[in-house]
């Protein structure tokens, strides 16, 4: 009975032991993406339009249709901020300040 219980108290602690698992590694290509094209990706919030495509009013190409962001990091399509009467951002109502126009290339 002595030898069964230590082999029994053996296997209870041949339970904590661990286990190595191999390893595998994987190598992967990213390329960095401009931030500027990052922005293009949403939609604009007034028309809904996606912002790398013309506004819904716009028939112009994308060229005469930018893309503005504004200080407090909005994005949308400039003709329909500009169709926006009231100053103020329309998400968060701030007053509206341009920070730039995003060009795409």
């Amino acid at each position: 009975m002595t030898s069964s219980s230590t082999s029994t108290g053996a296997s209870a602690a041949d339970a904590d032991f661990i286990i190595p698992i191999e390893t595998k590694y994987v190598y992967v290509t990213a390329r960095s993406v401009p931030r500027e094209m990052l922005l293009m990706t949403g939609d604009c919030p007034i028309c809904k339009s996606a912002l790398g495509q013309p506004c819904v009013k716009c028939t112009s190409s994308m060229d005469e249709c930018p893309v503005v962001v504004g200080v407090c990091g909005h994005i949308f399509h400039q003709h329909c901020l500009e169709q926006w009467l009231q100053g103020t951002c329309p998400l968060c109502r701030n007053p509206w300040q341009q920070e730039r126009i995003v060009q795409q290339n």
